[in-house]
């Protein structure tokens, strides 16, 4: 792998122009850029050049992501941002891919899911 090609697109995930992109981009970086094979590499690279507030919503699943970026890299960084890939009416879903302990419990009935019932005594 070039490393010179890796140490670029670690620096360039981190300094986009948005911070939440960054926040996505710069760790997935760190810690994958030097496995992805040279096809993912390129991939990733691309991805890197288009509009921030676009890749943000490709990866949290707000916008429709077009068909050229719609590969492996953007899976990876979805799961790496704990992102599930699954499509909700066309779009993707924002939910996180664990269920936590809360989610669980609603599941159960043990819980209202952060509402509370307003009650009025003699019902």
């Amino acid at each position: 792998m070039d490393e010179i090609r890796v140490r670029r697109a670690r620096v360039r995930a981190w300094r986009r122009g948005i911070r939440e992109a960054d926040l996505i981009l710069g760790p997935f970086a760190d810690s994958r850029a030097a496995a992805l094979s040279p096809t993912e590499l390129a991939s990733f690279e691309r991805l890197l050049e288009e509009n921030d507030q676009d890749v943000y919503a490709w990866i949290v699943g707000t916008a429709p992501v077009p068909a050229e970026f719609d590969d492996d890299v953007l899976a990876q960084l979805r799961a790496h941002a704990g992102l599930s890939n699954t499509v909700i009416a066309g779009r993707q879903s924002r939910r996180p891919m664990h269920t936590g302990a809360g989610v669980a419990a609603r599941e159960r009935g043990q819980c209202s899911g952060g509402r509370r019932e307003r009650g009025g005594g003699d019902e």
